[in-house]
């Protein structure tokens, strides 16, 4: 069932499932909507084109184990579980906590029906070693379907992060890098410096995927990237470094 068509998108909100998910983009003093709301930090125009990807995958999608970094307040954390519907559910940011009782209510409720949804307050996306351990903890030896980074948009964190999580998943599996194409934003100039642009890390992928076997396929949006995991045979999981696996030949 494809969820993107039941969302309703106002000039302030989108609500899903009789969900209110607060648009910070649009946020202001305005605001009619009272507390009962969780604040979201992505646009329609975003999402519009997730619904495209996904069309394109027909829903024939697997999505058991899904990891979120960059959870920010919370809110994308609850629109994916809404969307996805997967088993378990681990989000990862470097902020101390999402500070919204109406996201920890929703945590609590959903947790209750048997599914698992775990955010990680506090963890630094560039800290290999514990996100490593979150995966052992909460996911064991079965394989991670997706995975959405919308965290530091920054080159070194989001190559860490590929490279503690990339090996763990499953053959086929998706994972997605939003943003990565700031360095080239007309309208933003986001301060973050050059040599840190995402742009740089997408490239080093598509060079990674010549080796054949570890990357099937790179889908570029505007918004984000897609990483379809191969089915080459990762040794030494918690040794990965996507450099090993670029060729340049001489």
């Amino acid at each position: 069932m494809n969820l993107f068509e039941q969302l309703i998108w106002k000039e302030d909100r989108v609500i899903l499932n009789n969900i209110v998910f607060r648009l910070q983009h649009y946020k202001s003093d305005n605001w009619d909507g009272g507390n009962n709301h969780i604040i979201f930090y992505k646009i329609k125009k975003l999402i519009d084109q997730y619904d495209l990807f996904f069309r394109s995958c027909g829903w024939d999608l697997k999505m058991q184990n899904v990891i979120e970094i960059g959870m920010w307040g919370g809110g994308s954390l609850v629109f994916w579980n809404e969307i996805l519907n997967p088993q378990r559910l681990l989000g990862i940011d470097i902020i101390k906590s999402s500070d919204n009782e109406v996201f920890d209510q929703y945590i609590s409720r959903i947790n209750l029906t048997g599914k698992k949804i775990i955010p990680c307050w506090g963890t630094d996306q560039a800290d290999k070693p514990t996100i490593q351990k979150l995966i052992q903890t909460y996911f064991g030896k079965e394989p991670i379907n997706m995975v959405f980074d919308d965290c530091s948009h920054m080159y070194g964190p989001t190559l860490a992060s590929f490279n503690a999580i990339f090996p763990y998943m499953a053959i086929g599996g998706l994972y997605i890098i939003e943003d990565w194409a700031w360095k080239h934003w007309i309208t933003l100039d986001t301060g973050m410096p050059v040599q840190s642009a995402l742009t740089n890390l997408i490239i080093d992928i598509i060079k990674a995927t010549g080796n054949e076997g570890l990357i099937e396929s790179v889908t570029i949006y505007e918004g984000f990237a897609v990483v379809k995991r191969g089915k080459l045979l990762i040794e030494h999981q918690d040794r990965f470094n996507l450099h090993s696996y670029i060729l340049e030949k001489v």
